[in-house]
């Protein structure tokens, strides 16, 4: 898969839908829908994202953003540094 900004050079190794509440803000939903792919298989072909920092009950989660808006691009968490949701 390739977007404007990002590109995936595999199959995903899991997706699921998250109902937290970090994830219901994020999408302005109920839920967030999510893909869980090897970090060695993901790039970002365009831009910087910013990232922050999100301190959760199972470990930190760095989540990267578009600089402009603040939309949410991925997240890699603490505990799995060799995956990108």
């Amino acid at each position: 898969m390739r977007g404007d900004s990002l590109c995936l050079c595999c199959e995903p190794l899991l997706a699921f839908n998250c109902h937290c509440r970090d994830c219901q803000r994020a999408s302005g939903t109920a839920f967030a829908a999510i893909l869980r792919v090897p970090a060695a298989a993901f790039t970002v072909t365009k831009g910087a994202p910013q990232f922050y920092t999100i301190r959760g009950d199972s470990g930190n989660t760095s989540a990267a953003l578009l600089p402009q808006c603040g939309s949410p691009l991925f997240s890699r968490l603490s505990g799995m540094s060799d995956v990108v949701v």
